[in-house]
């Protein structure tokens, strides 16, 4: 997997992003909502960097994708001795949004299991085709607006390696939400039939470009 690719991958999620915008807002949905996800076959790839290489380069094509034989070993050895967590530092997703240059404001629940690409179809548990360089391409990510990171609460985050008609493993995760305070105001004789009116709320954000502000055009929504 080149570098070309993952520019194209972090294209590809920009686009869908974009495609999220709500008529007349200038921000995309996840920016307006409390708690977001985004979720699928993202196709970001395991790629080791040049010096981690322990074989001279050996590429060969397959399907228009240049694999490398030794990054396909290396990975195959970490996953053989179950560290996991040494495979993230391979990870294009991992490194591309460390870098700040996809899905900002996100953070990816941290896969304990194999990688669920490029797997047997057929074959229970994760038994790797080696023509590809296994990886995470199946991922769960969520975003929360400031205030909001504790009221979403991840439960469980697992594959199912018994599952075996296609060359991926699902994945699946469960949350905890907590719903946000109702604002109630306190009943009282002088209080009775009265209304609380809320009007010209804004939110002020800053980005690259200098302040951003967004006004209320219909019912008022108060963000923190």
């Amino acid at each position: 997997a080149h570098s070309d690719h993952v520019q194209r991958r972090n294209a590809d999620v920009t686009e869908i992003l974009s495609g999220t915008k709500v008529s007349g807002m200038e921000l995309d949905a996840p920016s307006y909502c409390h708690h977001s996800f985004f979720f699928g076959d993202l196709n970001y790839r395991l790629e080791l960097r040049p010096e981690m290489r322990t074989s001279p380069r050996e590429a060969r094509e397959t399907d228009e994708l240049l694999e490398d034989d030794a990054d396909v070993d290396l990975i195959l050895q970490l996953i053989e001795a179950g560290d996991f967590q040494s495979l993230l530092q391979y990870d294009q997703l991992h490194v591309e949004m460390a870098a700040g240059r996809v899905l900002h404001g996100f953070s990816s629940a941290t896969p304990t299991w194999p990688p669920t690409y490029r797997v047997l179809k057929g074959e229970s548990g994760f038994h790797f085709d080696t023509k590809r360089v296994p990886s995470y391409c199946d991922r769960v990510l969520r975003r929360s607006l400031p205030g909001c990171q504790q009221q979403l609460q991840l439960r469980s985050f697992q594959a199912a390696p018994e599952v075996c008609t296609s060359d991926h493993k699902p994945i699946s995760s469960t949350w905890t939400f907590m719903a946000a305070p109702v604002f109630q105001i306190p009943t009282s004789p002088a209080t009775k039939g009265a209304w609380l009116r809320l009007s010209s709320i804004c939110w002020r954000a800053v980005c690259d470009e200098g302040p951003i502000q967004l006004r209320c055009r219909s019912t008022p929504k108060v963000m923190e």
